[in-house]
This record gives structure tokens, sequence and C-alpha cells, in this order.
């Protein structure tokens, strides 16, 4: 899959592409990302990865969530 067929929720393009991976980094505001505050001080953000193919009307989706304490700058991944 190209790095112009996957979406952070259903608009925002990948900004980063490396050899293993793409790396999506949007502030949690964008992206129609929900945040959710969660006990204990920590907050769960949830979004999903979209594919769709440049060459069919193929399209697919994986949902994603990142639970982090609130007071920690963290980053975020998925590795299929």
């Amino acid at each position: 899959m190209a790095p112009d067929e996957v979406f952070l929720g259903d608009r925002c393009p990948v900004t980063s592409v490396y050899q293993r991976f793409y790396e999506f980094q949007y502030h949690p505001t964008d992206c129609n990302i929900r945040i959710e505050v969660l006990p204990e001080d920590r907050l769960l953000f949830v979004s999903k990865i979209i594919f769709k193919s440049k060459f069919s009307d193929l399209k697919a989706s994986i949902p994603v969530a990142c639970a982090v304490p609130r007071t920690t700058t963290l980053m975020c991944s998925f590795t299929p």
C-alpha cells in the first residue's frame, strides 16, 4: 500500500514515510480523534487508520487507540 492510500481518520494523510512503517503526527484535536478521560488521570485517544485503494474501490479501516497518563508526553504507534 502506498502512503497516499492511507489516512488517520477520514482526511489526515501520512506525515512521514520510513522503510517499514508510516507515521501520522497530528495534534489530538485533528483528524476526528476522539479523546476520553479514563480513571486514574489517564486519557484515551481513539481513531482509525483508513485504506483507500487508488486502483480499485477497495477500502478498509483498522481501529486504533492509545491510553496515556494525562501529565506525560508520549508517542503512540501501531506496527502491524
